[in-house]
């Protein structure tokens, strides 16, 4: 996460008209047939979306104190409800979603980073705490709702990426 952080603020000036952010292992948590729908709609200048999260893991809508606080820290506010996303924080994210936010903030989740983590979060040793909880903020902090509606379920995806998430339905 303090990639995408520095990326933000050394670009923010003037940042791509659309950025997609990736981790190390990207392969590992999403499907390149998605990634590869995004991307030519991209280049056919038809991508209507403002932010577009790439994986395919959906991650369990839950809330901690500690999730809760870091959260409250960052957008000043408690959340609404239980946040929701999908694993891993790998997603496109348009200029106007980006420039959305002050510089401001983006430097202060930097500045976190290098801080002490608030007392309701229990440190995982070798993790950043702000990193981890961070994860499920990146659709909030680029405008999108605090449960992130699934794929299928998004009306703010247009229909060609509105896939349904397989991998996550169970008949049970």
């Amino acid at each position: 996460c303090s990639g995408y952080l520095k990326h933000i603020i050394d670009h923010y000036a003037n940042p791509a008209d659309f950025t997609l952010f990736f981790q190390a292992d990207a392969g590992d948590h999403m499907q390149w047939g998605y990634l590869s729908l995004v991307m030519r709609a991209l280049e056919q200048n038809t991508l209507a979306t403002a932010f577009v999260h790439l994986n395919y893991p959906r991650l369990i809508a839950s809330m901690s104190p500690c999730r809760a606080e870091v959260f409250r820290q960052v957008f000043g506010r408690p959340p609404k409800k239980m946040l929701g996303s999908y694993c891993c924080a790998q997603f496109l994210v348009s200029r106007e979603r980006i420039l959305a936010n002050p510089l401001e903030r983006y430097e202060h989740m930097q500045n976190m980073l290098f801080g002490d983590s608030p007392p309701e979060c229990h440190d995982i040793p070798g993790h950043s705490t702000h990193c981890l909880m961070f994860e499920v903020y990146w659709h909030v902090l680029f405008g999108e709702e605090d449960d992130l509606p699934e794929r299928a379920e998004n009306p703010a995806l247009q229909l060609f990426l509105r896939i349904r998430d397989l991998e996550n339905e169970s008949y049970l």
